[in-house]
């Protein structure tokens, strides 16, 4: 069996739908969702989430998903919660009601640690991935990024996938005019710094 998994999504279509197209030519059998799927490109905001309850089999919320939940909607007068408050405005009943009926986790263990930066590694009997992003990738590829999980005969191996997508159509789209949908680089090495400590005794190798 072959899963796919995502994470970050952010908003943007044109990299999730090519990372769709990616996996249905791969011909994955399941695919997971890692929450984040939405609010940097607001008036996507309901397609992606249409799109995402077609195709995936494991929707987990994200903290984005969470802000929408438990928004006070004092957070409008701040600038940085614009896209915020641009994706409540969008976003239809229906699908505010699906992410409220979302669950936080599910069994299979994922990195959290506010890392777009893709990656695994093997802990005695556990493996650790870090999807990457499909919506964000800071690596300065301009690639949606993904993960697949194959999982034969109870042995678990992982596949790293940047997939290419038109990001000048993107850039065409998104212009800095619109300040709610930049898209600003996060500082992610310290949560790397504190796992590669955490996990430098291991002496199995971290795949990039």
């Amino acid at each position: 069996m072959e899963i796919a998994v995502l994470a970050d999504i952010h908003g943007n279509l044109i990299a999730l739908e090519a990372v769709l197209k990616d996996i249905e030519e791969n011909k994955i059998d399941q695919i997971i969702v890692l929450g984040d799927m939405i609010t940097d490109f607001p008036d996507n905001t309901n397609t992606i989430l249409n799109m995402i309850k077609q195709k995936a089999q494991y929707i987990i919320k994200g903290n984005r998903e969470t802000y929408l939940l438990s928004a006070d909607m004092k957070f409008r007068e701040y600038k940085q919660f614009l896209s915020i408050s641009k994706t409540y405005d969008a976003i239809s009943s229906d699908n505010l009601k699906f992410i409220s009926s979302l669950p936080e986790q599910i069994s299979i263990v994922y990195d959290s640690s506010f890392s777009f930066d893709q990656w695994y590694k093997k802990i005695n009997d556990k493996i650790i991935v870090n999807p990457g992003s499909v919506g964000i990738n800071f690596s300065g590829s301009k690639t949606a990024q993904y993960a697949i999980i194959n999982y034969e005969n109870g042995i678990a191996s992982i596949v790293l996938k940047d997939v290419v997508y038109d990001f000048e159509r993107l850039k065409s789209k998104y212009n800095q005019n619109n300040s709610w949908n930049t898209l600003w680089p996060i500082p992610n090495n310290v949560w790397d710094d504190l796992f590669k400590e955490w996990s430098k005794k291991n002496d199995k190798d971290e795949h990039r």
